[in-house]
């Protein structure tokens, strides 16, 4: 069974990361249920969020260009 959850935030970063998730063929809220999977799972330790955190950070990199 799945909750709801708020999340506060500028709402222009909201729109800034809705138009990248669509761009990537996604929604916001899915990668946010990614991202959220990841944290809570017993993967998630210092060594692999980091290398998730650069996987997206690519990603982004190579968005911008």
């Amino acid at each position: 069974m799945q909750e709801d959850i708020t999340l506060s935030a500028e709402r222009a970063l909201i729109e800034k990361a809705r138009a990248r998730a669509q761009a990537w063929g996604t929604t916001l809220e899915d990668e946010l249920q990614r991202w959220l999977e990841s944290y809570a799972s017993e993967e998630t330790e210092a060594g692999a969020w980091m290398a998730q955190q650069m996987e997206t950070m690519e990603k982004l990199r190579h968005m911008s260009n």
